[in-house]
């Protein structure tokens, strides 16, 4: 109700031309339905739910991409972890915060796990704002699966990790969403957050083949003194895409916009995230070279581990027992 509220008010009162966002995918969808009633071009940054480009928008665009890419990219990694590691993954239980992103996100991952041939022994859906979640933990547990897939806001992918720890539970991996890469989360769970693997479309070693990563990144952070992270890259691709599509219009006008979002063809060397470049699809408005990697957290920074080509560190597998850690 709030997105929907605040997206009314940005248009009709304020006058935007345009709009960019948002971070949770709820938000989102209905901040995207009063966007395309009022015809003003939403130029989606973070949210990550195919629901959002599976409704026929005109006026919406999403540059990132979304959660049944980033699903199969899980499985593709594990598929991969077993062919070039020798590391056999066969169950995997799925947790998820109960609103538009959670659901969606074990939706796409029960088409995936059958897909590619692993067997589900946990569907835990919970609620997004719990304060104790040691039954959930206990339902895991139970389960014994090879691997976790967490999809999680900040608050609960805290709230998991010390609960995880405080039940001393360790499968062969936790590849987990959203919540894990949030500037928030190291800071708070510090060495907590070590080996946990992340979906990500971000990080700061891509530097080391893409200069301008350090350069921007190093500009974030002398302003904000904290380090740029992947929300934050997201977030730096929509406004450049939407900038651009401004500047090929010679317009702020909606249908000049549109059209010109539908012409994008920016290429990979020219935005922070580690894709071929930004061009929407005519029916969908989906980034069709929006893809994820997949980050570890090792030594509290987040590293490239997959593509493997990409990685900057190799993998830790399995996920290494709480006690006894230093």
């Amino acid at each position: 109700k709030n997105g929907l509220a605040e997206a009314e008010r940005l248009i009709t009162q304020e006058k935007v031309v345009a709009l960019i966002g948002a971070y949770q995918s709820a938000v989102t969808k209905t901040g995207s339905q009063a966007a395309e009633r009022l015809k003003t071009p939403y130029v989606c940054s973070d949210s990550s739910s195919p629901t959002l480009t599976q409704s026929g928008f005109k006026y919406f665009f999403r540059v990132s991409p979304h959660d049944g890419t980033m699903a199969r990219n899980q499985f593709e990694f594990l598929k991969d972890l077993e062919k070039q590691k020798g590391k056999a993954v066969k169950t995997v239980a799925l947790i998820y915060e109960n609103t538009e992103f959670g659901a969606n996100v074990a939706k796409m991952q029960k088409q995936y796990a059958q897909e590619f041939g692993y067997q589900v022994v946990a569907d835990l859906a919970y609620p997004a704002n719990a304060s104790d979640v040691t039954s959930e933990v206990g339902k895991l547990m139970s389960a014994k699966p090879d691997v976790i897939m967490h999809a999680a806001y900040i608050t609960d992918a805290i709230l998991f990790t010390k609960t995880f720890k405080e039940m001393n539970l360790a499968p062969q991996g936790y590849l987990n969403m959203a919540g894990y890469i949030e500037s928030d989360y190291l800071p708070t769970v510090k060495a907590d957050g070590n080996f946990f693997y992340v979906r990500s479309t971000f990080a700061l070693d891509l530097a080391a083949k893409k200069p301008m990563v350090g350069k921007v990144a190093e500009m974030y952070k002398q302003k904000y003194n904290i380090a740029m992270g992947e929300n934050t890259a997201r977030s730096f691709t929509a406004p450049f895409v939407l900038a651009d599509a401004f500047n090929r219009a010679k317009t702020t006008e909606a249908e000049a916009v549109v059209k010109a979002l539908l012409e994008t063809n920016i290429p990979g060397d020219m935005i922070l995230n580690p894709w071929k470049g930004v061009q929407f699809d005519p029916q969908t408005h989906q980034n069709i070279h929006a893809s994820a990697m997949l980050v570890q957290i090792q030594d509290q920074a987040y590293h490239t581990v997959w593509p493997f080509d990409a990685a900057s560190r190799d993998v830790v597998w399995p996920f290494p027992a709480w006690k006894g850690r230093k």
